[in-house]
């Protein structure tokens, strides 16, 4: 009987960034956090996002997508760290702040307004891949986490960035 052949299943590298920041709002709602897309044709999605144990209640947490990223502002620029040490430098930009942006021009709100208390651990996952995760196709492109609350707020993002395969086109 012959042995079923060995399939290898490749990953795509994932990296994640983690932070606890304390975010001074000056509107009615503010950016405390974004990663935005990366250049060279690479696609960032987002998997998973963690709001931790704020020190004031979130009153209205949300995540919004931009199709400019932020300019200005004090940002904070926590290690990308990516979970298989063999894995290249991470292109994404992901960064907190502690003065906010000028907000980048956004396409809409995709998740939330949600009250996030200050005993609460916040996960956002797209976990399943069938299911569409945020992705930023473009350096351009941003997700930002966005609050209403100034408060000193844990964060992390997990994300994955690939180069997609280049179609060949047959000669007929």
């Amino acid at each position: 009987m012959a042995e079923a052949p060995l399939v290898t299943i490749a990953r795509r590298p994932t990296y994640v960034v983690s932070e606890r920041i304390a975010v001074a709002l000056t509107h009615a709602t503010d950016d405390i956090a974004q990663i935005t897309g990366a250049a060279g044709g690479k696609i960032v999605r987002v998997k998973r996002i963690v709001i931790a144990k704020p020190s004031a209640d979130l009153v209205n947490f949300s995540l919004s997508k931009r199709s400019a990223a932020n300019t200005g502002g004090t940002p904070t620029t926590p290690a990308k760290v990516p979970l298989d040490s063999r894995s290249a430098a991470a292109s994404a930009v992901a960064q907190g702040y502690t003065a906010v942006p000028n907000s980048g021009a956004a396409v809409g709100t995709i998740y939330g307004p949600f009250k996030v208390l200050t005993t609460d651990v916040l996960t956002i996952e797209w976990a399943d891949d069938d299911e569409e995760a945020p992705t930023l196709t473009t350096a351009a492109e941003a997700l930002a986490l966005v609050t209403d609350t100034a408060a000193t707020v844990s964060y992390t993002i997990v994300w994955t960035e690939y180069t997609p395969p280049v179609k060949k086109l047959s000669p007929n």
